[in-house]
């Protein structure tokens, strides 16, 4: 018997041993994969939102999809993957003007629906020029955050015409993005080698093959994923998260100050951006101009303070300012700052606040009613002849005040028409609660948008002409000039101070160049830690919201922007001691005067100013209201595992199956021939023994 069992190991060893230690097998067995498939890794994919109705997005089987690549260059090619073909699922690549076709988008959706379509691969990479001198389409509904944010929760004007709802569309199939031109190359080669149908002949086995992995757990909508999260006995990782990340608030001087103050003055500007593929989404006009204007204009008032031309004692109202995120998504970020300022949250322990570790809540410094001017930096980068804004505002005195100290530094803003509702903002949710509030929208549209590609991949650096000359950099410095004044003169500064103000244009071109071209550019990476750096793309970086364990880079690097430009050096700090804070300093007796630092790796030194993040993260879900319909209640699906695309060449079952026997005969050969040996063997060995 043992002589048996030994037979069996001996051969199974023989046939089957990939190597004889765990690092030689591992290597064996990355080497066997790197045969057969091609991973691709430069992409973007699209994945499961839930809200409190609907899904939206896309997803894979439990086990991920497979599907027959075929590029489709003509109807021909149509017509072969939904009805003709003989290879399906197929997996049709497609080029970017195909993708934003909200009609031919949906002709695959049913051809997926009938078993024809696994999948679809976008090529976001050629004729990227050609496309964008087309007329443009946005993957973004033609409403943006409609039904929330009362006064402008109808739509008139209809503000994105060029909005298809396609990212708002659910998609029971895998749906992936290439931009790298060598590995897109490769998969159109390997298409066009192996599947393209010829005139002559039919393509056959070997076919090429993609194989997708993007299975999301969440379903239904919010209220369903939520409670089921709530069973853990379900899942032990989870359904979805709400969509959670952080927005940033900043005073130009210590917030002690805003106590003492009767009102406060504030500009805005919208921090996150979207995409149908979230790993694109560059925001360029929507809102990356807004933000590098703000930046600018604080730069330009960090310089005063810096060459001691005003002080928190020269100016009779605080000058705050907000980056909000995740007003993508049905006003996250502002509608959170509302709930914290009517809550009066100062911590965590309050009934229905929040207040997490680092967190330094807005509402811990004044009350709603304390806000007398809202300026918001919306759309700005796409501006008429001559530079020309509009300004959006409501009906009420210190709207009116707001426009015209605007207007008294800059020729070039016009008021938007009389009569028309606000633009989507974050200034809605803020009127909403308080509509004395004096609230100006300045965007570059007096209408409809201009920005042709608003919530799209290729609202991007293209989109803002920022390869073609300055003209960006220096209307938006402008912009800087005229925001950096306003705030000073309705401060109460004085005349004299506020004619010393100019915006830096070589800023401006650089916040462009870092956060729309080039994310590892020098300023960045001397703001960044070393690891953090490291991490930093040569490329434009992606500022969707996302969720709590996941932060983007440019984010980050907006809060480390503001302290750096606002702030002032922080003499004798050394680098270990120069955080983001918040850091408590004694002054008068007192804990609370609150800075936060950021280093320059670059010049060495250390700046301080008064920046703070606060929780961006819809009040439904601190109310566990997930079926709200006045917060946001959008939630991100979560996977076990990254999602996955990578191709390969497969043989035809027949081939497969005749692989498969002959693996089966020849182990059925190797183990009756190593039996066979050993019983002549122990013949023998008897023979000689009895000699």
């Amino acid at each position: 018997m043992w002589r048996f069992l030994i037979l069996i190991v001996v051969t199974t060893t023989l046939v089957f041993s990939p190597g004889t230690d765990a690092a030689d097998k591992k290597k064996k067995r990355d080497t066997l994969y790197s045969n057969i498939y091609r991973d691709i890794d430069d992409m973007g994919y699209c994945v499961r939102l839930t809200n409190a109705d609907q899904s939206i997005g896309c997803a894979t089987g439990p086990n991920g999809d497979t599907g027959t690549v075929y590029l489709i260059e003509s109807q021909r090619d149509i017509d072969w993957v939904l009805s003709e073909g003989s290879m399906p699922p197929y997996v049709p690549l497609i080029n970017q003007k195909q993708f934003y076709n909200r009609t031919f988008m949906m002709l695959l959706k049913d051809g997926a629906a009938a078993g024809r379509i696994s999948g679809i691969i976008a090529d976001f990479l050629t004729s990227t020029n050609d496309y964008q001198q087309d007329n443009g389409e946005s993957p973004a509904r033609q409403c943006p955050n409609q039904g929330f944010g009362g006064i402008g929760s109808t739509c008139n004007p209809t503000w994105n015409p060029k909005g298809s709802s396609l990212a708002f569309d659910h998609f029971d199939f895998p749906i992936f993005g290439l931009r790298d031109p060598e590995q897109l190359g490769a998969l159109k080669n390997c298409s066009i080698l192996f599947n393209q149908k010829n005139s002559s002949f039919e393509r056959s086995y070997p076919a090429c093959q993609v194989r997708m992995r993007a299975f999301m757990s969440a379903s239904v909508n919010t209220p369903t994923c939520m409670r089921k999260n709530s069973h853990v006995i379900l899942s032990s990782s989870g359904f979805c998260d709400p969509l959670v990340n952080p927005s940033f608030w900043g005073s130009l001087f210590s917030p002690t100050k805003i106590n003492k103050s009767e009102a406060v003055v504030m500009a805005t500007a919208k921090m996150d951006a979207s995409a149908f593929f979230h790993q694109l989404s560059f925001g360029a006009n929507n809102n990356a101009a807004g933000i590098v204007a703000l930046l600018g204009a604080l730069e330009a008032l960090g310089k005063l303070k810096r060459d001691h031309k005003i002080s928190e004692n020269s100016i009779s109202k605080p000058i705050l300012f907000v980056f909000f995120n995740g007003e993508e998504w049905d006003y996250i970020g502002s509608s959170r700052m509302v709930y914290n300022l009517l809550k009066n949250c100062q911590k965590d322990s309050q009934k229905g606040c929040e207040v997490g570790d680092g967190e330094v809540p807005i509402s811990r410094f004044l009350g709603l009613n304390r806000i007398e001017s809202f300026l918001e930096l919306s759309q700005i980068g796409l501006p008429g002849e001559g530079g020309t804004l509009f300004g959006h505002k409501p009906s009420n005195a210190n709207a009116t005040k707001l426009f015209n100290t605007l207007t008294s530094y800059s020729s070039a803003i016009s008021p938007a028409p009389d009569g028309q509702q606000l633009p989507p903002s974050s200034l809605l949710q803020f009127l909403d609660e308080l509509n004395v509030i004096g609230g100006v929208v300045l965007a570059d549209h007096s209408g409809s948008y201009k920005n042709r590609f608003y919530g799209g991949a290729f609202d991007d650096a293209h989109n803002l002409h920022l390869n073609a000359d300055q003209t960006t950099s220096s209307h938006l410095a402008d912009v800087s000039t005229t925001v950096a004044k306003t705030l000073l003169n309705l401060a109460g500064a004085n005349d004299s101070v506020i004619d010393m103000v100019k915006a830096n244009e070589t800023t401006i071109s650089t916040l462009l160049h870092c956060f729309l071209q080039e994310m590892n550019c020098t300023l960045f990476k001397n703001l960044s830690t070393s690891d953090d750096a490291d991490k930093l793309k040569n490329r434009a970086g992606p500022r969707y919201i996302s969720v709590d364990a996941s932060t983007p880079n440019a984010v980050t690097l907006i809060r480390k922007l503001a302290i750096y430009y606002s702030g002032i050096e922080a003499t004798g700090t050394k680098q270990d001691d120069c955080t983001n804070g918040p850091v408590s300093e004694s002054k008068s007796g007192k804990s609370n005067y609150l800075k936060t630092m950021v280093w320059n790796r670059g010049a060495g030194f250390c700046r301080y100013g008064y920046v703070y993040k606060t929780e961006a993260k819809s009040p439904a879900f601190l109310l566990k209201e997930y079926g709200s319909s006045k917060y946001s209640t959008w939630a991100e699906s979560r996977w076990d595992v990254d999602p996955t695309l990578s191709f390969y060449v497969a043989s035809s079952d027949y081939i497969e199956n005749v692989t498969l026997g002959v693996g089966v005969m020849m182990f059925v050969l190797s183990f009756f021939g190593t039996w066979y040996g050993m019983r002549r063997m122990n013949s023998r060995s008897g023979e000689y023994t009895v000699q």
